[in-house]
């Protein structure tokens, strides 16, 4: 943005222009992947709730995001949190192994919006890459935590 910036707008980033609360960018998404997980899932109705999820998800800033929790008993569960790659399954691996992703280095980023949906991607300087959609918990294959 050139110019004048809103204050609604200035109190989102951080003195260093990094966002504090999140930003979504689909600029990296893999729109190629038909599988288990993908684009192709997401559906009217999904879409919605996800669109509405955006919104909800973006009031908290980046260290609120990181700090929610979920039932677990005694042990609480974070809702959204890195992911190292090699934990991901073997297919996840290959698409990430690609130069488009390879060059990002480090971990994947996990959102968790239900017991299973999940939204994975990467962040960088506070702006979240997505790149699945992942509605059946098929990218990170494990029990529902």
């Amino acid at each position: 943005m050139g110019g004048r910036v809103p204050k609604a707008l200035s109190q989102l980033f951080h003195d260093d222009g990094n966002p504090k609360r999140p930003v979504f960018s689909f600029a990296l998404m893999d729109h190629v992947t038909e599988g288990d997980w993908g684009w192709h899932l997401l559906d009217g109705s999904a879409a919605h709730d996800l669109v509405t999820w955006f919104g909800t998800i973006s009031r908290n800033t980046w260290n609120e995001i990181r700090g929610m929790t979920g039932p677990g008993g005694q042990q609480q569960h974070r809702l959204h949190h890195d992911q190292t790659v090699s934990s991901l399954c073997d297919d996840a691996q290959a698409i990430l192994s690609r130069p488009r992703y390879e060059e990002l280095g480090g971990d994947i980023f996990r959102f968790r919006l239900s017991g299973v949906e999940r939204l994975w991607g990467f962040v960088i300087d506070g702006i979240f890459y997505a790149v699945w959609w992942d509605p059946n918990h098929r990218v990170y294959p494990t029990e529902p935590d």
